[in-house]
């Protein structure tokens, strides 16, 4: 079985990052929760948008070892690779932040990954890593992989008309109970996704 992952915002939570890197500047009290959307909503509801947007260049770029992997994942991983799963992540990201500092987010994310242990045991190979510039791109990739499910966190991407059919479209919408789409398959954490894995 080929399994294709989204990087961002499904393998990688930035909930603590965005919070400390928001924290760090005042811009938040200290008692709002500690989850990414909840950090954008109090921003943006303050007119703070292009604050928010230096803050996402600084959590995928200079800051991203402060971003942690979704609890479970790496039991997924465990078992995806004992069932002899081919791994495979595809991301798109944009190269550079869209303002702020001029760094090189696609690298960013590849010491990120060359950090974790189940890329140095090879659980998932450099190899099968991609990012892509651009959403089109990412979409792409995923159908010349020719993948049997992939796990998203934007419903954008299934929503796609390119986005290829014949595979198991999984959204991953951490702690909510189910997508605004019927017709995806939803997982709410990554034991959801293993279950569903599992039964494939």
């Amino acid at each position: 079985m080929r399994v294709g992952l989204d990087f961002d915002n499904t393998i990688v939570c930035y909930d603590e990052a965005f919070h400390q890197l928001a924290m760090e500047s005042g811009a938040i009290p200290a008692d709002l929760p500690r989850v990414k959307e909840k950090v954008k909503a109090y921003l943006q509801q303050r007119g703070r948008n292009d604050f928010w947007t230096e803050l996402q260049g600084l959590a995928y770029g200079p800051r991203m070892e402060s971003a942690a992997t979704f609890p479970g994942f790496e039991n997924f991983l465990n078992i995806a690779k004992q069932h002899q799963a081919e791994i495979f992540i595809v991301s798109h990201r944009s190269p550079k932040p869209y303002s702020g500092l001029d760094y090189d987010l696609h690298a960013a994310a590849k010491a990120w990954l060359h950090n974790r242990p189940w890329i140095s045991s090879q659980q998932i190979s450099m190899q099968n890593v991609y990012f892509e510039a651009t959403k089109k791109e990412k979409i792409q990739r995923i159908a010349d992989l020719k993948l049997d499910f992939f796990v998203d966190d934007l419903v954008e991407i299934f929503k796609d008309a390119d986005f290829p059919q014949g595979l198991r479209k999984i959204h991953f919408r951490p702690g909510a109970e189910s997508s605004p789409e019927p017709n995806l398959i939803h997982a709410k954490n990554w034991d959801d996704v293993l279950r569903i894995f599992k039964s494939l």
